[in-house]
């Protein structure tokens, strides 16, 4: 058995909360790998390449740019958080 799958069966079995297995990495990487599309595609877009906040993955500086980071939604289908 890997150390990886000991830790994750010694975490469950302890009730840690941080006992994920592993999943908050991969949903890191998921989600640092989605967003440099994302950003490559909206510099793509806009014709020129963009500056980005490394803690927070936003756009830096280009109002023309920045028009590409949301879109507008039918009536009903509104993104609501």
């Amino acid at each position: 058995m890997s150390t990886s799958r000991r830790e994750c069966i010694k975490g469950v079995s302890s009730g840690a909360a941080a006992a994920d297995c592993g999943r908050q990495a991969r949903v890191r990487q998921g989600h640092v790998s989605t967003l440099l599309c994302q950003l490559g595609n909206i510099a793509h877009r806009a014709g020129h390449s963009i500056d980005v906040d490394r803690q927070t993955g936003h756009l830096v500086g280009h109002a023309d740019a920045a028009r590409y980071w949301s879109r507008a939604y039918e009536k009903g289908w509104e993104m609501s958080l």
